[in-house]
């Protein structure tokens, strides 16, 4: 993909962030018009920069204020110093849909990282986190059908198998359906656990 500058006539190769946020109860907003520190990473950040082995974390390190704090089991991140697991990430504005453990990024679109107290941005108070929030956006069906198939290695004896189809039907394509699964199979480094 290439991204043109207005008025400079600059060819980019890769843009990092998107320009336009879902900042929760402020909706979308251009990245400039955010009274406060956030960055929205796009589904292209997560094909470039994420790895089988740790879903979304990587990406999510683009961000400066976050920094890796995940194990082989767990795909934790900091925000400014405070930790966060799945239970304090948004999936479509619902929080407490993701799981503490490995975070699939199969179904992921966008991340908005907020990083900051964000209370008064998400809407709700329950397991709130200090250091700032991640606000994922799904997948949805586009008007091109797809159906995307991945093979991964996870390491040591762990793979990983995802499918993702996605299409729209009806008048006017007025109805979508995007199912999305994977399977992740194999042994971790700690004994007696299997992924």
């Amino acid at each position: 993909d290439r991204l043109r500058s207005r008025g400079l006539g600059d060819v980019y190769k890769r843009q990092v962030a998107d320009q336009v946020q879902n900042v929760g109860l402020l909706g979308e907003k251009d990245a400039l018009e955010t009274p406060f520190n956030s960055m929205t990473l796009t589904r292209k950040d997560l094909d470039y920069f994420g790895s089988p082995e740790k879903g979304p974390t990587d990406m999510l390190t683009l961000n400066p204020a976050v920094r890796d704090a995940s194990s082989n089991l767990y795909n934790d991140v900091s925000i400014r110093g405070f930790n966060l697991n799945g239970h304090n990430m948004y999936l479509n504005g619902v929080q407490g849909m993701l799981d503490q453990q490995h975070a699939a990024d199969i179904y992921i679109d966008k991340a908005t990282v907020i990083a900051g107290p964000n209370l008064g941005i998400v809407g709700t108070p329950n397991r709130e986190n200090l250091g700032g929030t991640i606000l994922f956006t799904s997948k949805k069906a586009q008007a091109e059908p797809n159906l995307d198939l991945t093979l991964a290695y996870q390491g040591g004896k762990s793979f990983k198998e995802a499918v993702d189809f996605g299409t729209r039907f009806g008048q006017n394509q007025r109805w979508g359906v995007r199912v999305m699964t994977d399977n992740i199979q194999g042994a971790v480094s700690y004994t007696h656990l299997r992924a």
